[in-house]
């Protein structure tokens, strides 16, 4: 009879054993799984965040890149407003393209240059609070795009063609 009850005990520990493993298994894999979705949330916020001011400033970096010819990028003024000026190569300085920021969106307007245009005239690109253009030296242009959210990005971009 000793025998018996010492395969029993063995047994019952044999089943309680993996089930014990399958629990603690489960329970770290639901929270690593929780902590991962917890923190891809918190990045997809940041990044909905930032899509504002992140795409103005790559938009407006390819518009000074694809302008970028001898004395065509200049910060200057459209009216009182403050704006990228990017000259039309293929109009001989005819024309010009105005970037400013106006009633809390990014404006575009193609237009001939010293034409008295309405500033409302333009085109929306995207919701921005803030545009600013400078030239920090001769050939390095600063871009400054405030968000809707008030995060404020800037870039640099340094023009390839000198004046």
């Amino acid at each position: 009879m000793p025998r018996s009850s010492a395969r029993k005990k063995t047994h019952s520990v044999d089943i309680l054993l993996p089930i014990v493993l399958f629990l603690i298994f489960s329970v770290s894999a639901i929270s690593v799984m929780l902590f991962a979705a917890s923190v891809y949330k918190r990045e997809v916020a940041a990044a909905e965040e930032n899509y504002d001011t992140r795409t103005s400033l790559e938009y407006l970096t390819e518009k000074v890149h694809r302008s970028d010819a001898s004395g065509a990028v200049s910060a200057g003024f459209f009216g009182d407003i403050p704006a990228l000026i990017l000259d039309d190569a293929a109009s001989e300085g005819k024309y010009c393209t105005c970037i400013y920021c106006l009633d809390g969106s990014l404006m575009e307007l193609f237009m001939k240059k010293g034409a008295d245009v309405d500033p409302h005239a333009g085109t929306v690109i995207l919701p921005l609070k803030d545009f600013r253009a400078e030239l920090l030296r001769d050939r390095l242009l600063r871009l400054t795009c405030t968000g809707a959210d008030g995060q404020t990005q800037s870039a640099l971009i340094a023009l390839m063609s000198g004046k």
